[in-house]
């Protein structure tokens, strides 16, 4: 007799469009509806305003981002909702229709997806606008039309050439992929898959050598592995505990008795790209996810002595994913600006003219210059910025802050209630900013716009200065004399 886990999962494997495509718009609908009710913008994470920024200062360098420029003269904020939802439905059901194509494993297929798209990683992805979601959703792309005949096959191209603008890692990945595909699917005789990996290798060393494209996107936060690996301590992203357990029991159980030799390679790949940039969660996440979903299928599949207890057992396992996430989306709203700050950015953007003399602390590098349309000096937050970062906030007298201000040509100070928190008050920057020469021009909830005038040198006139020192030399004479 079927227990009622085993009824349910039954029930949604049979129908596995339906059931994960409405998963998929209850969890990407909620930071969306929590966000719009808080007035707040609707895209999360520091990489979607990376993007943004970038396509405003369109050049040669990156015309790639023609294509975002034009769609943010038309959509802003909460159209790009629509975007990021409609590349998260087309990879699903891409994704679906290769399983079906492939005839891989109904159950396993299923699992995968279920625990996927309600990881934090999965909703955070395609709730930004990611390199990550991107890939995603070419790289299905692509697969799905080589599985097709020709001419239909053909059109692969496009999104392969797509791929190649994102960065250097996701370019080799998507090569790895297509002679995947070629020696796992694809017909000897047809070499137009070895045809599309070549032309990405060309375009992988055009744009490395070319265009300076990043090898990895990000971090764009303060890197924290084990907090950026599980959102249950609190990261911006991440999977749930459960997951991670579930994948160990899923590796020690069938990695010996099944030939999963390239989800491994891809786990050990993913995971070595994510130590060293922990933004890259969300490709280790799809192995672990993979390795979940073997780990609870061996768990489903396995007999107990008391089968209450296994029933019990799975159920706990999925309430307690279904915390994870739902304690994820809770605290999604602090992963995009807040009304006082998108206010403040605003505020910047139509008061303050001289845009290069405004100074932003490095979390505040591309929302400031996509909200308050300040001139992006560097395409990412490099060493040089947080050095210059912990100078400022941490000179302890004006001769040391003026000149730091003085020589960068830095008018403007930007204050975050991150800095407050963070810095002491009564020493370095914030306790400077008493000083005679810094004036408050605007403030809203602990987000602070300060001028700062420097010190004017007087001119003395050369005959003033002239007669000045006679002044001087006739009161020397006259003290010498007895």
């Amino acid at each position: 007799m079927k227990t009622t886990t085993k009824k349910w999962l039954d029930h949604c494997i049979e129908w596995p469009q339906w059931c994960l495509l409405l998963l998929l718009l209850m969890v990407l609908s909620m930071p969306f509806l929590q966000n719009s009710i808080q007035q707040q913008p609707v895209l999360l994470g520091e990489e979607s305003y990376y993007h943004l920024a970038q396509s405003q200062e369109l050049q040669s360098r990156n015309f790639y981002y023609a294509g975002l420029h034009v769609l943010d003269s038309f959509v802003y904020n909460r159209g790009f909702f629509v975007l990021t939802l409609v590349m998260a439905i087309a990879s699903l059901l891409l994704f679906l229709a290769i399983a079906k194509k492939l005839a891989l494993q109904k159950k396993l297929t299923f699992l995968f997806l279920l625990f996927l798209l309600i990881s934090p990683a999965f909703i955070f992805t395609f709730s930004s606008l990611s390199g990550a979601g991107l890939f995603v959703f070419l790289a299905m792309s692509s697969i799905f039309l080589l599985l097709h005949k020709p001419p239909w096959r053909y059109l692969a191209l496009l999104p392969v050439l797509g791929a190649s603008f994102i960065d250097l890692f996701t370019t080799l990945l998507f090569i790895m992929l297509l002679l995947w595909f070629w020696s796992s699917y694809g017909k000897k005789k047809d070499s137009f898959a070895i045809f599309l990996a070549g032309v990405t290798s060309v375009l992988f060393f055009s744009n490395w050598l070319l265009l300076k494209l990043p090898f990895s996107l990000g971090p764009f936060h303060s890197p924290s592995p084990l907090r950026d690996l599980l959102a249950d301590l609190g990261g911006i992203s991440g999977i749930s505990l459960f997951i991670l357990l579930l994948a160990v029991i899923g590796l020690l159980a069938t990695g010996r008795k099944e030939k999963l030799l390239g989800p491994f390679l891809f786990f050990i790949l993913f995971s070595g790209i994510f130590i060293l940039n922990p933004h890259t969660i969300f490709y280790l996440a799809i192995p672990l996810t993979y390795f979940a979903a073997k780990g609870f299928l061996w768990l489903w599949h396995r007999t107990w002595t008391l089968e209450s207890v296994k029933s019990i057992s799975l159920f706990l396992i999925l309430l307690g994913l279904l915390f994870s996430t739902l304690s994820y989306l809770g605290r999604v709203t602090e992963l995009t600006p807040s009304p006082a700050e998108w206010e403040t950015l605003t505020w910047i953007k139509k008061n303050i003219d001289e845009k290069n003399a405004v100074y932003a602390p490095p979390e505040e590098l591309f929302r400031a210059a996509y909200f308050a349309q300040l001139p992006l000096r560097e395409r990412h937050s490099t060493k040089e910025q947080e050095e210059l970062y912990h100078r400022i906030s941490t000179a302890g007298y004006i001769q040391e802050l003026f000149p730091l201000l003085e020589a960068r040509n830095i008018r403007y100070l930007f204050i975050t209630p991150q800095m407050k928190a963070t810095l002491p008050a009564d020493q370095g920057l914030l306790f400077l900013l008493k000083n005679e020469h810094f004036t408050l021009l605007y403030a809203k909830e602990n987000f602070e716009m300060w001028e700062y005038r420097q010190e004017q040198k007087r001119e003395v006139p050369e005959e003033a200065a002239r007669g000045t020192e006679i002044e001087r030399e006739r009161a020397a004479g006259e003290s010498a004399q007895p």
